[in-house]
């Protein structure tokens, strides 16, 4: 039941743009259940949003070994590997993601 209260509370700042605090929320929720893949993907996708993709790729990373068919997580993975100038692996993770989710509003560049 805490989970569900704090995964509620993190989407509520998150959509308040209170990402520190969403950050906080989430980070809480790994702590007392580590393999939440729902709060690793966020949590890793708001930290790239504040330029912190060192700690949000290896969340990436734990998130797609709870779950591989997480595409959400292969997307932020991906676009952290593009930015590191990875670019075949990015394309690769890319691709995999749209494997996953076919009708996905992305597009590989």
């Amino acid at each position: 039941l805490k989970i569900n209260y704090l995964i509620d509370q993190a989407k509520k700042l998150e959509e308040q743009n209170d990402l520190t605090q969403a950050i906080a929320r989430l980070k809480e929720i790994i702590e007392i259940e580590p393999t939440n893949c729902f709060a690793l993907t966020r949590y890793s996708i708001l930290l790239h949003s504040q330029g912190q993709d060192e700690e949000a790729k290896a969340n990436f990373k734990q998130a797609l070994e709870i779950q591989p068919t997480n595409a959400l997580a292969l997307r932020g993975y991906a676009d952290i590997l593009r930015l590191e100038g990875q670019i075949e692996e990015a394309k690769a993770k890319l691709k995999e993601a749209l494997k996953i989710e076919p009708k996905s509003a992305f597009a590989i560049g």
